[in-house]
């Protein structure tokens, strides 16, 4: 027996004498969609910290477009080594992680005597999100979160609020 697939889609029914009036406003919301599903961030480095390939490469692919500049980490103790020896203008740090997780990264980060360690913004990339997770997440210095799976949309969100345009 074939599965199928879950669909996520909206239609407007317009009569015929609304039909050209639809096919305008579908014009122009489809035009809107376009321009806000860009991100210009031509000049920008971002670091981009995860233990799972395909989450990295998921992130990769959905900033590709942006202009920045990638690095990846494999874990916190790879992304607080990056970080020092580069000026990054965001880290996504996933939480849960080998070597060092995601808390004891962005802690050391902040802690490295760097003038942007302290104002660099760090989003916290993770399946988990709770009243606890934030504020443990604020007590280490990370300024956001991002629930997985990541959507695209809320991704340009968080980095348009936190990299000034």
């Amino acid at each position: 027996m074939r599965e199928m697939a879950e669909l996520d889609f909206s239609f407007t029914k317009c009569n015929d004498k609304m039909e050209s009036v639809c096919k305008k406003e579908e014009m122009e919301n489809t035009n809107l969609a376009v321009q806000n599903d860009t991100l210009d961030l031509k000049g920008k480095r971002l670091l981009v910290v995860d233990d799972v390939n395909t989450n990295r490469e998921i992130l990769c692919l959905m900033l590709e477009d942006t202009g920045a500049a990638l690095d990846q980490a494999t874990n916190g103790e790879e992304a607080v080594r990056l970080f020092s020896q580069n000026k990054y203008d965001l880290v996504l740090m996933d939480l849960h992680m080998p070597v060092m997780n995601g808390y004891n990264a962005s802690k050391n980060i902040r802690s490295l005597p760097l003038l942007w360690a302290v104002s660099t913004p760090i989003i916290s990339v993770s399946a988990e999100s709770s009243i606890e997770l934030h504020a443990r997440c604020k007590e280490v210095g990370m300024n956001d979160h991002i629930a997985k799976p990541v959507d695209r949309e809320d991704l340009f969100k968080k980095i348009t609020k936190w990299i000034p345009a």
